[in-house]
């Protein structure tokens, strides 16, 4: 019998739901309400009736892990649900910005209880090995993002294990098949464990490389606390410090930005040659070339779609060669298994906008501890600005108006 999943839980963070239901395992019933609470944003009596429903269903389909993780004593989970219910009651009567310092404080009270009942006297704590999201941090593809909040790499349990290891354990997500599964390019940041665990490998790596022999690198200057806007316009005052570089071939006249400071990579490309505000515009910043055998490269595609000038979620995109293993397509919505994995929406805090004044002009940033670049470490990329194709009646031709580097030849930069 396959049981679905409360529907009440399908819409808060992958990370939310299975933080709730290692504390229900564990036990911890009131922990579980309050983290719900946080997560979906809601009122205590609505997180009691998901959490209890949650609680049930985990009985049904995994019964020998919630056996394993409940409280032992009878008489100790009587106090608990003793304890639960007088407060809930006295709960209806509290304010709403009160209700959590009460949550916390019935949790003492649990404990107590059990303390009491089974004469122990250490308090076992539940661990939180994952880090909490706000669901409004969460944002949706071409969403404007109006705050930057920080993010933080997820370590797995295992911190030597190698990146095709935790993109097995990511496909063995039912959910992220799901997700994969959806028609299109799929909708939504991608906020599974499995990939915060990929982004803390991926940064170790990139930290570690080394300058290949005879080669040099592009140097991005690092400016404590830069204050450039990402609103699609290159103000010249904004970009006094960066670097700029004159992408091939030199005779379209595009021109690179770069500039760095502690949190932010910045970017730019002014672009004389695209003077059309129609047809197909795009500027395309590409990392991490060929740093691991599973990573080909991540990138951020600014185009000019969107409000004039607004800033506009860069959700970027990581192509692997890690390949689905186990049975083949069974319809048109998973013909990505047939293929080595395109990643798509890994980023949250990745920004672009593009505007046409006199001519094209794109910005962008990368957020350093998301995208896993490091201060001081040299780390490869390749840059492509794409514009409308050369098209008649037979073929279709891509046409560019700057490149720098390639996969198999990219540069290489460091921020200092």
């Amino acid at each position: 019998m396959t049981t679905t999943m409360n529907e009440s839980f399908i819409n808060i963070p992958p990370i939310a739901r299975h933080e709730v239901s290692e504390l229900i395992y564990s036990g911890n019933k009131i922990a579980a309400i309050k983290r719900y609470r946080e997560a979906a944003n809601c009122d205590l009596m609505a997180a009691k009736q998901a959490v209890e429903e949650l609680t049930d269903q985990l009985k049904n389909t995994n019964p020998a892990l919630f056996q394993a993780g409940r409280p032992k004593s009878g008489k100790s989970v009587a106090v608990f649900f003793a304890v639960l219910i007088i407060g809930v009651i006295a709960a209806k009567n509290i304010p709403e910005n009160f209700q959590n310092e009460w949550l916390e404080k019935l949790d003492g009270l649990r404990q107590t209880a059990k303390q009491k009942i089974t004469g122990s006297t250490a308090v076992t704590q539940v661990a939180k090995p994952y880090q909490r999201i706000n669901p409004k941090q969460v944002i949706n593809p071409k969403q404007v993002i109006d705050h930057d909040t920080p993010y933080q790499p997820i370590a797995p349990g295992n911190v030597a294990a190698d990146l095709t290891s935790l993109y097995r354990q990511k496909l063995a997500n039912p959910e992220y098949v799901t997700w994969q599964n959806q028609p299109g390019i799929p909708s939504g940041y991608q906020d599974f464990i499995e990939e915060h665990h990929i982004k803390y490998a991926r940064a170790k790596i990139s930290g570690s490389l080394t300058l290949p022999a005879n080669t040099s690198t592009l140097n991005i200057p690092l400016t404590p606390n830069a204050s450039i806007v990402i609103d699609g316009a290159i103000q010249h005052q904004e970009w006094l410090k960066a670097a700029r570089i004159k992408l091939e071939p030199e005779t379209t006249g595009s021109i690179l930005y770069l500039q760095a400071d502690n949190d932010w990579l910045y970017l730019a490309a002014d672009v004389p040659g695209d003077t059309t505000r129609g047809g197909y515009d795009q500027f395309r910043f590409y990392i991490h070339v060929d740093i691991d055998p599973a990573i080909k490269n991540e990138r951020i595609h600014v185009s000019r779609g969107g409000s004039r000038g607004a800033p506009e979620a860069l959700g970027g995109i990581r192509e692997t060669r890690v390949s689905w293993q186990g049975e083949p397509p069974k319809n048109k919505d998973e013909n990505w298994k047939k293929y080595p994995l395109s990643d798509w929406r890994i980023y949250r805090l990745a920004k672009g906008a593009s505007t046409l004044e006199q001519h094209r002009q794109f910005e962008a940033k990368l957020n350093l501890q998301e995208s896993g670049l490091a201060i001081g470490s040299p780390f490869p990329v390749f840059v492509e600005i794409e514009t409308d194709p050369l098209e008649d009646r037979k073929s279709r031709k891509r046409m560019y108006l700057g490149k720098l580097g390639n996969q198999n030849q990219p540069v290489w930069m460091v921020m200092r």
